[in-house]
């Protein structure tokens, strides 16, 4: 038995359908872009998500990169500022928060009153 016997060159079946072809470059495209993490969710959210991802047209890995993406953003600046009125408030203090903020809360609300 030739090589050619065991192996039968692929048929040519025509043109690949857009879909196929995509998913192919989609594929290649992020396959050095993306790292596979696998997290565990409660039923109820795994199922709600899945839910929302189907309204707005997306896939259930899109929707998780979008509202991890929209998080972290939302949370950038200083550390554990998160809602906090203190550091919202611009007239406080300006940029980042300093690191005696606990200490000397006080001074940095009202000044120094000695």
């Amino acid at each position: 038995m030739t090589s050619s016997q065991k192996n039968p060159p692929p048929q040519d079946t025509g043109p690949v359908p857009a879909e196929d072809l995509a998913h192919s470059l989609w594929r290649i495209y992020y396959a050095g872009m993306m790292v596979r993490t696998t997290i565990m969710l409660p039923s109820e959210l795994r199922l709600r998500s899945t839910r929302r991802a189907r309204q707005r047209g997306l896939s259930f890995g899109e929707l998780v990169r979008e509202s991890l993406a929209a998080e972290l953003e939302r949370g950038e600046g200083s550390a554990g500022a998160g809602d906090d009125p203190l550091f919202a408030d611009r007239a406080v203090f300006r940029g980042r928060a300093p690191k005696d903020v606990a200490k000397e809360h006080d001074a940095y609300l009202y000044g120094d009153r000695e």
